[in-house]
């Protein structure tokens, strides 16, 4: 049985793990931790010890991923499992505690996704802790069937492997692998460099390019992207709740008495904002009159409407469309009664989108399934 002094030594260990892991918000991190310290310790004070260290880990690290402007081999191990992803193989990252778990994982997230996948590559949580570790990774592949499940094919499954395999070398990752169908394949030992806070850099990246900033308005799809990986969610369902929470800090912004849809546009990586306005011919009282216009005033701005039409304008709301937003105030301004230009929304750091869909996904029931 381990002494107090060695189960602390050990749980000191997982703590830098899960912090130099990358995975997980901090505040996600930092709920785990507390569960997994208090569970052994309470409210001793090696638990306050432990927590205390979680934070001044969390802190050295923000620092020091903020020095990381080059591409890492994490990132391009994600580049090449995005790249797998758009060519119909799953691929997760530290995804599940054990192979069954993570399987079972993959397969949920591949029926609730748009695109049929042919197949899936993954690696464990345990996994990454090796890898954190210094030790490399280990990845596991399979073929899928058109229904979702997983295909006993060996065949099928090494044409997965080897576009896996094939496909990690191309983006600079070493590997190796003794071509079977039942041996996994090595990601061979490297710098342990995940970004929990900053976006990944283009993948044109070089040397001579200006470091992006922690606090640079990022793409949404990354975003939804580290959700999918990180957390375990289907996409739909991480879309549904950035949206939510880009939404509600819309109407924060700009009325909470507006109505407003927030659609995530797969072609920009963005989520974009709407407001709704009925044409009427008497606005009525309260929070509708407030989403209504009258055919008579917008008639005289020279638009051409009949009463009961419904008009639909989107709202620039990101600070790095100024441009388009002092267009539209212009244009529009008067008709939706709000200024954009100057006036977006602060604060959509990639920690802020990712905490703020994180709480979505906490509170909200699933969302349907969609329709394209």
């Amino acid at each position: 049985m381990a002494t107090g002094n060695e189960l602390e030594s050990d749980l000191r260990q997982q703590v830098e793990i899960a912090v130099r892991s990358g995975y997980g918000t901090e505040s996600a991190v930092l709920a785990r931790l507390e569960e997994l310290v208090r569970r052994e310790f309470g409210k001793a004070p090696a638990a306050e010890r432990l927590l205390a260290y979680a934070r001044d880990l969390l802190d050295a690290q923000l620092k020091e991923e903020a020095r990381w402007t080059e591409p890492t081999t994490n990132d391009a191990i994600s580049w090449a499992f995005q790249k797998l992803y758009d060519q119909g193989i799953a691929a997760a990252q530290n995804v599940g505690g054990t192979l069954s778990e993570a399987w079972a994982r993959v397969l949920d997230a591949v029926r609730g996704d748009y695109v049929p996948a042919r197949g899936a590559t993954f690696f464990l949580e345990q996994d990454v802790a090796q890898g954190v570790l210094g030790a490399g990774l280990m990845l596991s592949f399979g073929a899928l069937s058109d229904e979702g499940t997983r295909d006993d094919d060996d065949e099928a499954s090494l044409v997965i492997a080897r576009e896996v395999f094939e496909t990690l070398e191309r983006h600079g990752v070493a590997v190796e692998w003794d071509r079977s169908v039942r041996s996994r394949i090595r990601i061979l030992p490297f710098p342990w460099r995940n970004r929990r806070w900053s976006t990944l850099p283009s993948r044109s990246s070089s040397m001579d390019d200006e470091p992006q900033s922690l606090a640079e308005e990022p793409s949404h799809r990354q975003i939804l992207e580290q959700l999918v990986r990180d957390e375990g969610v289907a996409w739909d369902a991480a879309t549904a709740a950035l949206e939510a929470f880009i939404c509600s800090a819309a109407r924060e912004r700009y009325g909470v008495r507006r109505h407003l849809e927030a659609k995530y546009n797969p072609e920009l990586g963005l989520v974009e904002v709407f407001q709704c306005i009925k044409v009427v011919e008497a606005r009525a009282a309260g929070a509708e009159g407030e989403n209504q216009r009258t055919l008579a005033e917008l008639r005289r701005l020279g638009m051409e409407v009949e009463a009961g039409d419904e008009l639909v304008f989107q709202l620039i709301y990101l600070e790095k469309d100024a441009d388009e937003a002092l267009l539209q105030d212009a244009q529009w301004g008067a008709v939706l009664n709000v200024k954009t230009h100057d006036h977006g929304i602060e604060g959509l750091t990639p920690h802020s989108l990712r905490e703020g869909a994180l709480e979505h996904l906490r509170t909200s029931p699933p969302p349907m399934d969609r329709q394209e």
